[in-house]
């Protein structure tokens, strides 16, 4: 039902990262999954590694708004957004 994304997706406390979009090489938005459904995140990163910041974004971003993480990764459109 979910995908992981081969090399991308690592176990963070209780989440999973799967997947990651760069909207600029210093901004990164992440795709995060929990028992309880799907969230993202979005932060401004070192644009060094986009997979290895990727857990940092994670951690210490903002929350992103349903709308907005739906276009952003549209794989997850028939699963539950975690507000």
């Amino acid at each position: 039902m979910r995908r992981h994304t081969s090399g991308e997706a690592a176990n963070r406390g209780g989440f999973i990262v799967t997947e990651h979009r760069a909207l600029d090489i210093y901004v990164l938005a992440v795709a995060v999954e929990r028992v309880d459904g799907w969230t993202a995140y979005i932060t401004r990163v070192y644009g060094d590694d986009h997979s290895a910041e990727a857990h940092l974004v994670a951690r210490t971003g903002s929350k992103l708004p349903e709308p907005v993480a739906r276009l952003l990764f549209p794989f997850y459109d028939d699963e539950p957004f975690i507000a």
